[in-house]
């Protein structure tokens, strides 16, 4: 099957020339690649010296085509361990490892690959289902798979029934006198042959088909429509080359008359720029499946159907859409008239190579897919199945091990329906309503059976559900809070959708800036000191050159609330402190100075630092000079500051009222000015930055005199305001 992928499109000869210097062996190489001649281009290739990745990848898929499987899978290996190496280096090695049966193997490296294809939905569907390959290799008596006795050492595939006969592609010796040979394999050109459907499932008397349908190289696949009277078939386009030099395929009809066939007709949607191939007619002949790279689809080759207008002209082709077609090759297609969709791919989940599907349309183009499995699936390539009417009796090629030539025909004998899935949809979201994909689910059966799903770009998975019951579903996923649920999917029908959310964590941050008081000039290197209040937990930050500061809050709740007792110092300036409270209803950021003041007065000399800070009044017991605890209370506030700027110098004064003698005053206020400043001093650094002096009643603040010429009666309070501590600044 190796060659009849490069006869549809020519797909890997996209593997782009660098125009780095090239050795005369890379350039001999690179001229027999693009001609098709991989014996003569590996040949060369493995002349070069120093072989640069993408000599390799030429050199890796030049063994693959010519199906030396094991020498391929040794080149890949050495592309995917090499710097330079691409998330399509991976998957092209996964596949020759799948191809080699080394199926463990090829699932580390398509998880390699969707690190890097992180949009590709072969890897998904791979990856989301990768232990059904175990399922698809085992033979569960629906399938008997024999070899035709017709087969050649040549290329014969691509059958199909019409009437009693089987017409297929072949490069069989024809009866020309002189064969012309393709590079690639070289065989002949591929012409469409004929057979009878005889006893025990053989095919006899084989014969070239239509002259009309000859050409001068290839030629086939056909398909025919009920009757037999309609047929269309792929040859190649003999006149026009694409932008890359490289021959397209085009698709013609022809008709049946008095048991002729008419010229061959283009069909409208041919192009030179692009392949059309491999049609496949309804009954009535007024629908045709077919191939194409044309523009517009999900990569590589792709399956689309048209329909016959009333005028008998051909409407717009349509993608069969996503649930048939991936970034890799849908080949073959084979309408049935049950309306099932039979077809070849290397994109969906496959035992290696191209493997044949069978679809079931479900609605406006949606499909359910199913890998037909083993025998007629091998790891090697098998394609072109086609099934009779009564679904009893099919056709189908294969290249696999233990026939006689590179593609060899197969009737296969159909002894029970296929059971399409019974898939359960599962659409995970988190509680925000954003679709979470990537996620992984383990999915663990009743027997404790664990399988890996993982959702898609749309948060989507889905799971076989034909033999589960009672399961447990469990996901993990980042920067969420796990889950783990029951559900019971026996009385979910087909395609039901099970909705699971997910608690995102919120992520949170408070964040400050912090300003002068008077200026507004933002503040670097302000002291942030932030606790907890429930747990205590601390944190020291310091605001940026810009004045600010950003703490992130982890294991959060939703509409949690939280609690924090702020504390703002620097150098040189009043302190703040703030009780911060806040309902967590959101992610992002919370800015805190909608609720505190966060702006820091600056020092200057000569300020009473007690009226800054709110002291209240200094008490002692009458007469005495003794710190109450009250008074230690107050005197703790000047400490704070004073060790929050060590450079500040205090002048703590102590003041009287007029009662009393002014001796008596000042030596008392002495005592106790003295008395204070000895209790700060015992509590911070440098303690000479504080002195205490009694100043009596020299400094009265209001005209309270008791004594001389002018005594003023005074009320209490009056006598009060003249009893004070100051804590005047005069140094910073």
């Amino acid at each position: 099957m190796r060659n009849i992928t490069g006869i549809l499109l020519l797909i890997f000869g996209t593997i782009a020339i660098q125009s780095s210097a090239q050795s005369k062996w890379e350039k001999k190489g690179n001229k027999y690649y693009d001609a098709f001649s991989y014996h003569l281009a590996i040949n060369n290739y493995l002349k070069v010296d120093d072989k640069s990745s993408e000599l390799l990848r030429k050199l890796a898929w030049s063994y693959y085509q010519i199906e030396a499987f094991k020498d391929s899978e040794k080149i890949w290996k050495e592309v995917a361990n090499r710097p330079d190496a691409s998330g399509e280096d991976f998957y092209h090695y996964a596949q020759c490892l799948k191809v080699n049966k080394k199926y463990e193997e090829a699932y580390a490296w398509l998880q390699k690959a969707s690190n890097k294809l992180t949009n590709d939905s072969r890897l998904s569907r791979s990856l989301g289902k990768y232990d059904q390959l175990q399922t698809y290799q085992k033979d569960d008596g629906r399938y008997v798979v024999k070899s035709l006795t017709m087969n050649t050492a040549d290329q014969d595939f691509a059958p199909v029934m019409v009437g009693n006969q089987l017409v297929f592609a072949s490069s069989r010796q024809g009866v020309e006198s002189v064969e012309r040979k393709w590079n690639w394999n070289g065989l002949p050109f591929l012409e469409l042959y004929a057979g009878d459907l005889g006893p025990n499932d053989e095919v006899m008397n084989i014969r070239a088909f239509a002259d009309v349908m000859k050409g001068k190289f290839h030629e086939g696949p056909i398909s025919f429509n009920g009757n037999g009277n309609i047929a269309m078939f792929t040859r190649n386009n003999y006149k026009e080359r694409d932008a890359k030099g490289y021959t397209c395929l085009e698709l013609f009809e022809v008709r049946k008359d008095n048991n002729e066939w008419s010229d061959p007709i283009a069909l409208p949607f041919n192009s030179a720029n692009f392949s059309v191939g491999h049609a496949s007619l309804n009954l009535s002949g007024d629908v045709v499946y077919f191939v194409s790279d044309m523009p517009g689809g999900f990569g590589g080759t792709d399956v689309y159907c048209a329909k016959r207008n009333a005028d008998g002209t051909w409407g717009k082709p349509m993608n069969l859409g996503s649930d048939i077609n991936t970034e890799g090759n849908e080949m073959f297609p084979f309408i049935h008239e049950n309306g099932q969709l039979f077809f070849a791919s290397n994109g969906h989940l496959g035992l290696g190579g191209l493997d044949s599907y069978v679809a079931k349309q479900k609605g406006d183009n949606k499909w359910q897919v199913l890998n037909i499995g083993s025998p007629v699936n091998t790891n090697l390539d098998d394609f072109g199945f086609v099934l009779s009417s009564d679904t009893k009796k099919g056709f189908f090629s294969s290249n696999r091990n233990g026939g006689k030539g590179s593609d060899d025909l197969y009737v296969v004998n159909v002894l029970k329906p296929w059971q399409f899935d019974k898939e359960i949809k599962i659409a995970l979201t988190n509680n925000l309503g954003m679709a979470l994909d990537l996620a992984n689910l383990i999915i663990t059966d009743k027997n404790g059976k664990a399988t890996k799903i993982t959702t898609d770009s749309l948060g989507m998975a889905t799971i076989n559900a034909n033999d589960l019951e009672n399961v447990v579903i469990e996901c993990n996923y980042p920067v969420h809070r796990s889950l783990k649920t029951e559900k019971n999917l026996k009385p979910m029908e087909h395609e039901s959708v099970i909705a699971l959310e997910l608690e995102k964590i919120p992520e949170v941050s408070l964040k400050g800036v912090i300003t002068e008081a008077v200026t507004g000039r933002k503040l670097s290197d302000v002291k942030v000191e932030m606790e907890n209040v429930v747990t205590h937990q601390k944190t020291v930050l310091n605001t940026d050159a810009l004045g600010e500061f950003e703490k992130e809050l982890s294991d959060l709740d939703w509409n949690q609330k939280v609690n924090y007792l702020f504390q703002f110092s620097k150098n040189g300036y009043l302190p703040q402190t703030c009780n911060y409270s806040q309902l967590i209803d959101r992610e992002g950021e919370y800015l805190i100075n909608n609720k505190c003041n966060v702006q820091l007065e600056k020092l200057e000399v000569g300020q009473d630092l007690g009226k800054l800070i709110d002291i209240k009044p200094i008490y002692f017991d009458l007469g005495k000079a003794i710190i109450r605890p009250d008074a230690a209370v107050e005197l703790d506030k000047i400490v704070a500051i004073m060790n929050e700027n060590p450079t500040m110098q205090i002048e703590l004064g102590s003041h009287t009222d007029c009662r009393g003698s002014a001796e008596s005053n000042r030596k008392l206020s002495d005592k106790r000015a003295n008395s204070s400043a000895d209790y700060i001093k015992a509590k911070i650094t440098n303690p000479s930055r504080i002195n205490g002096r009694g100043y009596g009643e020299m400094n009265l603040v209001n005209q309270c005199e008791c004594e001389g010429k002018n005594v003023i009666p005074c009320t209490e309070e009056q006598h009060q305001a003249n009893r004070r501590t100051e804590f005047k600044i005069i140094k910073i």
